[in-house]
């Protein structure tokens, strides 16, 4: 399947979830601060992203139908328990953390949203 807006969008999130897992694992203790879950959560989310980042950038280069549609599954996924926690247990976070976490949780939406566009675009 060759289309550049796929593409493009498969990249751009193999690269802010790697971005983001880098900071995460490195930061941990930092960001617990300000954050407020603890430094293994962060640390954890952070390795998980990293490894998260690799699968989609390893996507980018030749995607598969079934492949970007268990991506996007991932990426609605995050946002469903992102929302979920804000919602429901906001004092687990600080208000930078609640912040944080809802910028972080509108950046994975759009990519979500640009991939399936660039997939349907695809077919």
């Amino acid at each position: 399947m060759n289309n550049k807006a796929l593409t493009v969008s498969l990249s751009a999130n193999a690269a802010f979830s790697g971005v983001t897992g880098i900071v995460s694992a490195a930061l941990a203790g930092r960001l617990a601060e300000s954050l407020g879950p603890p430094a293994w959560a962060i640390r954890a989310l952070g390795v998980g992203l990293v490894i998260f980042a690799a699968i989609v950038a390893r996507e980018s280069r030749a995607p598969s139908r079934a492949r970007t549609w268990q991506i996007i599954a991932a990426d609605i996924a995050w946002v469903a328990i992102a929302v979920g926690i804000m919602a429901t247990t906001p004092s687990w976070l600080t208000g930078v953390g609640n912040s944080v976490l809802g910028a972080v949780t509108v950046a994975v939406a759009v990519l979500a949203t640009a991939q399936w566009r660039g997939l349907e675009a695809a077919a």
